[in-house]
């Protein structure tokens, strides 16, 4: 297991699913606010 730990790899693969992570969150934060503010436009035309 510290051969894996210890592998320059395993650096990358930390930094890759860190970017992944965020990058979720990112477009699920977007997608929650614009679907939010669509919402709110819709109701107040309406």
């Amino acid at each position: 297991m510290d051969r894996v730990l210890n592998c320059a790899g395993n650096g990358w693969f930390m930094i890759a699913g860190t970017v992944v992570t965020y990058g979720v969150l990112a477009l699920a934060g977007a997608a929650l606010i614009k679907y939010l503010f669509f919402a709110n436009r819709s109701s107040a035309a309406g």
